[in-house]
């Protein structure tokens, strides 16, 4: 007859284990659903972090894919179009501040331009594609970086571009400092 109270406190010991198991497995459930909802609010919803875009991106929306559809040319923040002169210091006048075109590749029917400035800056960045009287413009922020920045990227649809050699222009503005680079590339 003693092994029954042992019994009893073993069942009672089990079913407390059993509650608590549960309860942590309940309440864990309910805090990463309640964590993964607050930091989806504040980054944006799982699309817009896949596209790279901040949630709410109204101020630069992205290109409609309109062949009809003429792009306005964006301005440079000079109101006039740089030009890279022999001295060597790519139409800028920020004061010694370099913007260098670091890759402009097509892959896979994309163009793709990247740059860096040598501050660290923040503004905006503006991109110029022209050959004769066609013209294709993008604008994107600037990210600022440790020691540099980087303009945050220009992907080009390879269908907006005619095939031959185009005038690639990339400037820069922040505050009331402007820099600006350009070179020639050719789209097959």
């Amino acid at each position: 007859m003693k092994n029954t109270p042992i019994k009893t406190t073993s069942r009672k010991t089990l079913l407390i284990a059993g509650l608590v198991a549960t309860v942590l497995v309940v309440g864990s459930s309910l805090a990463y659903f309640l964590v993964n909802d607050s930091l989806r609010s504040i980054v944006g919803t799982d699309a817009d972090y896949s596209q790279g875009q901040d949630a709410d991106d109204s101020q630069n929306p992205a290109p409609v894919d309109n062949p009809e559809a003429t792009p306005t040319p964006l301005p440079y923040p000079d109101t006039k179009t740089p030009q890279a002169n022999d001295a060597g210091d790519n139409g800028n006048t920020s004061g010694g501040v370099n913007l260098t075109i670091t890759a402009a590749n097509q892959n896979e029917g994309t163009l793709q331009i990247r740059t860096q400035i040598d501050a660290v800056w923040n503004g905006t960045c503006y991109l110029n594609l022209t050959m004769g009287d066609k013209r294709v413009s993008r604008e994107a922020g600037i990210q600022a970086m440790a020691s540099t920045s980087t303009c945050q990227g220009f992907d080009v649809p390879v269908s907006e571009l005619a095939p031959g050699e185009w005038n690639l222009e990339v400037s820069a503005s922040h505050d009331d400092k402007k820099t600006a680079t350009s070179q020639k590339i050719t789209i097959k």
